[in-house]
């Protein structure tokens, strides 16, 4: 029995279409990641605030989480990996509807960047909240700046000014 192989044919046939399965699927994921860089990430690196805001709801609704959180500031990311960041089960912003992006307002969030402005976004939700208020209209505040030659970032976002 030595180097003899014991698998079945039928066996290796399933195998074999396990294998080019996971492949395909694999394929699939890369090629669904890359469409949303090549959508979504010019659109995020936009000199207009307006842009970056829309894109960053878009590409969130669309399931592209991690891309759209590419624009995220140190700070606000670091706040999202802190252990008590409370993530909901299904994000808000992946069923979203009616989006309306209103602004830039002329408000800073700390006033540590060269320009800061806040936008007020509305949409409507078809979830139940995290502090558990019924499916509806919801209001986001989302505060953006940036540096001098740099691009924008996401500052915070929450439901007050």
């Amino acid at each position: 029995m030595s180097g003899e192989s014991t698998a079945t044919p039928a066996g290796s046939r399933v195998l074999r279409g396990l294998l080019t399965a996971m492949a395909v699927a694999l394929v699939a994921a890369l090629a669904y990641q890359a469409v949303g860089a090549a959508i979504f990430g010019p659109r995020l690196g936009s000199d207009d605030p307006a842009e970056v805001v829309m894109a960053y709801f878009d590409a969130q609704r669309w399931g592209y989480r991690g891309i759209a959180e590419s624009v995220l500031s140190d700070d606000e990311r670091e706040m999202r990996d802190a252990p008590n960041y409370v993530r909901p089960i299904i994000p808000d912003e992946l069923f979203a509807q009616d989006l309306v992006v209103e602004g830039p307002s002329d408000i800073a969030l700390r006033g540590e960047n060269d320009e800061e402005v806040q936008f007020r976004v509305g949409y409507r939700s078809l979830w139940r909240n995290e502090i558990g208020e019924p499916p509806g209209k919801r209001y986001w505040f989302v505060y953006l700046g940036r540096d001098a030659g740099e691009s924008w970032q996401v500052l915070g976002q929450g439901t007050g000014p």
